[in-house]
C-alpha cells in the first residue's frame, strides 16, 4: 500500500505513514507519481492565467475605455481616445487568443487535469453562446433591413 499524502510505501497494518506521518485511514494500491502532481500543478497555473486573461482583460478594457472616452471633450482628444480604444481592442483580442492557447497547452501537457477539462468546457460553451448570439443578430438585422425596404 502507498500513502495518499506523499506516495511512499506503507505497510498494510500501519495507521500512520513513516515518511510524512499522515494518518492512513485508506491507503492506495499504486504510488502517486510526483510527475503527475507537478503536471496537475502546471495545468492549474496555466488554466488560472488563462481564465485571468479571458475574463480579467475585458473588464480592464471596459475600465480603460471609460477613462479614455470619459475625458474626450475636443476633437484632438477624441482622436487620441479613438486610437487608444483601438489599441485596447487589439490587446483584448490578443489576450483572448492567449487564453485559448494556454488552455490548449494545459490540456496537452496534463490530459487528466480536471481543472483543464472544466476550463475547456467553459470556453466551448462561451464560444457556442457567442456564435448563437451572432446568428440571432444577423437574422434580426436582416429582418430589420427587409422591413425597411417595404417603405
Amino acid at each position: 500500500m502507498f500513502c495518499r499524502n506523499c506516495g511512499k510505501e506503507v505497510p498494510k497494518d500501519s495507521k500512520f505513514c513513516s515518511s510524512c506521518g499522515q494518518l492512513q485511514e485508506v491507503a492506495i494500491e499504486k504510488p502517486i507519481v510526483k510527475e503527475e502532481k507537478d503536471n496537475n500543478r502546471l495545468a492549474n497555473i496555466l488554466c488560472s492565467i488563462s481564465l485571468g486573461l479571458y475574463f480579467g482583460f475585458p473588464i480592464l478594457s471596459v475600465i480603460m475605455y471609460g477613462i479614455a472616452y470619459g475625458f474626450s471633450t475636443s476633437d484632438a482628444t477624441s482622436t487620441l481616445s479613438g486610437f487608444f480604444g483601438s489599441i485596447i481592442s487589439i490587446l483584448s483580442s490578443l489576450a483572448t487568443l492567449a487564453a485559448y492557447v494556454l488552455m490548449i497547452v494545459a490540456r496537452v501537457k496534463c490530459p487528466k487535469s480536471t481543472y483543464a477539462k472544466v476550463v475547456m468546457w467553459i470556453y466551448i460553451v462561451l464560444f457556442a453562446m457567442s456564435l448563437i448570439t451572432l446568428i440571432v443578430i444577423i437574422f434580426a438585422c436582416a429582418g430589420a433591413i427587409a422591413s425597411c425596404s417595404n417603405y
